[in-house]
């Protein structure tokens, strides 16, 4: 698989095997669904590949810094259900400083959380009486070719 692909897979793993303020089960997705009729009651949490900027290539190892969202989503029925959301993200963005993700041929790596993004996006609970945030990770990584 691609490194991004597998960086991705390796955050939702790293995410299911950690036990978080609320409870759920990190996926996989490249097109996240917000309807409410999806999401039931719960927290729902997606791993999204975004960027691929692998700028570095030699005979033997491919680096690159690629961006991958955590976003985190859920029907919202008061205040302190924003609040714990809020607080979730800012727990799974704590998670991944400094953390190393184990994936098989990939070496060196260097995770930043970039931002939580919207902390909070206003259309979506004004509408649709949903919490939608995205923690942000840019990983800088090199694989062995």
């Amino acid at each position: 698989m691609s490194v991004i692909s597998d960086l991705s897979d390796a955050i939702t793993t790293e995410l299911n095997a950690t036990v978080f303020s609320i409870s759920f089960t990190a996926v996989r997705s490249y097109q996240p669904t917000f309807s409410s009729e999806d999401m039931g009651a719960g927290v729902r949490v997606d791993v999204v590949p975004v960027e691929n900027n692998g700028n570095e290539r030699t005979a033997s190892i491919y680096a690159g810094e690629y961006v991958i969202n955590i976003i985190v989503h859920r029907r919202i029925t008061d205040t302190a259900s924003i609040d714990a959301c809020v607080d979730l993200c800012e727990e799974i963005s704590n998670h991944f400083l400094s953390k190393r993700l184990d994936v098989a041929g990939i070496g060196e790596q260097v995770i930043n959380v970039s931002d939580i993004d919207p902390v909070a996006d206003g259309a979506r609970l004004n509408e649709h009486k949903q919490f939608v945030s995205a923690v942000r990770l840019t990983i800088f990584a090199s694989k062995s070719i």
